[in-house]
């Protein structure tokens, strides 16, 4: 175990010898990731990883100074291309002018953020069934606000604040803080809800071209703008310690035709409330891109250990953790995937996508590896429908089997705090997502997202290395859409406003039972960085 992991921090840190200095994280959704795909799609940005996120402020700064560098080479004058490259440099400036000054003085910004969201939600929690006689899983969400990074939410009213405060210690070390308070309005209940938490922090300590993060970050792998089927934003975020090397790099000699590569390995905690309580989250990513239209992964997660869980040796966690062995007696519970992001050029770059994950695969049944304890990803990203980029256009279709993020020893499931890891849908569904966006002017822009779930609650019984359905059960369909607009009324302030409608058949897998669920949404964000920031 010693001798594999000297190995990977050797590959690490040759991908990754290139200066860096520690940041904060590129928050999903931002307008900064917004432009970052922009320029991918305008083909300025030719060395990104999409499928490991989220990207460090340091990689923006360094994608924009390739996009910057191609278009003053490449390009004729265009405007368009001029404003979304002045917009980064703007929101970049800080960390522009950290990267030129190696030795930045420390730096404490006592408010970097502050937001207010107002919610009223109509809508029950959607409950996954619990087990379907061949595994468990304890998960629920609202669908109006799954990917929010485990957020909680209620039927009925609630507001919400939330700051950002960061601090940077010499250019090797950044911390960052974002507590939350909140309070509901359930309805049916005439008392509040309030709870106060920290949702997201850590500390990144940046050394030889390698990131060491460590506390509560996000973490993301795959090609959806959420994640992927592995680990997306549904999730609050995942207390771990990662090391990944800073910026996609080359192996030397005649390795370095694998193209630019990066690499995260993590372990972390599903905290006290997971069925095992403190149960092991573990894996890694290996990302590489061979050629500029063409990136690949392949990913390995693990589930292990937790108090009152089965004893495991140190070669069932090597076997598990690199994926030389399977899972054996329910010691862990193990998922591999594989990704992979083709450019077009031809379509103004737009972007072909595909995930499959495998879960407790095994050599006896092809169709219980690649069917039943399967689940497959394909989407298509169109970030300029038009030739200026104003509309993006993103699809995607997403197949989840029976027994994936299920398990019968965890019986919790692939989880964190009662969220599932990966795709929200969960186990033994169907999804269709269809995501557009109108960049009105500088300030204003719409959102239209459109979605078909349908998932079922059949159960099976295991047969050999087969199942076998037994119960037909009914299945719940949903037709959801939300639009959305965001409007900035100036550089430090914007407001997001959402409303949803959904028609839901059939549910909680209720034959007749027909709802209709709405949403109205209002965030107001603050930009305060520079106001309380003390050199």
């Amino acid at each position: 175990m010693k001798k594999l992991g000297i190995g990977f921090v050797v590959w690490i840190f040759f991908i990754g010898q290139s200066f860096a200095a520690s940041s904060l994280m590129v928050q999903s959704g931002s307008q900064l990731e917004k432009d970052l795909n922009l320029l991918s799609g305008f083909d300025l940005i030719k060395t990104n990883i999409s499928g490991q996120g989220p990207i460090s402020r340091d990689e923006a700064v360094r994608l924009y100074l390739e996009a910057k560098n191609n278009f003053e080479t490449a390009w004729e004058e265009n405007e368009e291309i001029s404003i979304i490259l002045e917009r980064v440099s703007i929101e970049l400036a800080l960390d522009l002018e950290r990267q030129k000054n190696h030795q930045a003085s420390s730096q404490l910004h006592l408010l970097k953020a502050a937001h207010l969201k107002i919610v009223y939600l109509d809508s029950v929690a959607r409950t996954i069934p619990t087990n379907n006689g061949i595994g468990a899983v304890t998960a629920s969400s609202h669908p109006f606000t799954q990917n929010d990074s485990g957020r909680n939410y209620t039927r009925g009213g609630q507001y919400a604040i939330e700051t950002e405060h960061f601090f940077h210690l010499t250019p090797y070390f950044t911390g960052f803080i974002q507590p939350r308070f909140q309070m509901q309005f359930p309805t049916g209940v005439s008392e509040e809800r309030v709870d106060a938490y920290v949702h997201e922090m850590f500390g990144d300590i940046q050394f030889l071209g390698m990131d060491v993060v460590f506390g509560r970050s996000s973490l993301l792998f795959g090609q959806s703008d959420h994640g992927g089927m592995l680990l997306s934003d549904n999730a609050r975020p995942l207390d771990h310690i990662r090391l990944t090397n800073s910026h996609p790099g080359l192996l030397p000699w005649i390795f370095k035709y694998l193209g630019y590569q990066k690499i995260t390995a993590f372990f972390g905690t599903l905290g006290p409330d997971s069925f095992f309580p403190y149960t092991m989250l573990a894996g890694y990513k290996w990302s590489l891109k061979p050629f500029s239209v063409w990136e690949l992964g392949l990913s390995n997660m693990m589930m292990i250990g937790g108090e009152g869980a089965p004893d495991f040796g140190v070669m069932n966690f090597i076997g598990d953790y690199f994926g030389f062995s399977g899972t054996s007696e329910g010691k862990s519970n193990r998922i591999i995937g594989f990704d992979t992001r083709i450019t077009l050029p031809f379509l103004r770059n737009s972007q072909l996508y595909g995930e499959a994950v495998f879960d407790d695969k095994t050599i006896e049944s092809f169709k219980r590896t690649f069917g039943d304890s399967s689940g497959y990803l394909l989407g298509l990203f169109m970030p300029r429908l038009d030739w200026d980029g104003d509309f993006s256009l993103r699809m995607e279709y997403r197949f989840l089997s029976e027994l994936l993020y299920r398990h019968s020893q965890f019986l919790g499931g692939y989880t964190l705090n009662g969220f599932i890891l990966g795709d929200a849908l969960g186990p033994n569904g169907l999804g269709g997502r269809l995501a557009f966006t109108w960049n009105y002017n500088q300030n204003t822009s719409f959102d239209l997202n459109l979605n078909y779930e349908k998932s079922d609650s059949n159960t099976y019984a295991s047969s050999g290395s087969n199942f076998v359905l037994t119960t037909n059960g009914p299945s719940e369909y949903r037709y959801r859409s939300v639009v959305g607009v965001e409007h900035n009324f100036t550089k430090r302030l914007n407001i997001d406003l959402d409303f949803g409608y959904e028609r839901v058949i059939n549910a909680t897998y209720l034959n007749g039972d027909d709802r209709n669920h709405f949403l109205v949404n209002v965030a107001l964000n603050l930009d305060t960085d520079q106001l309380f920031k003390i050199p």
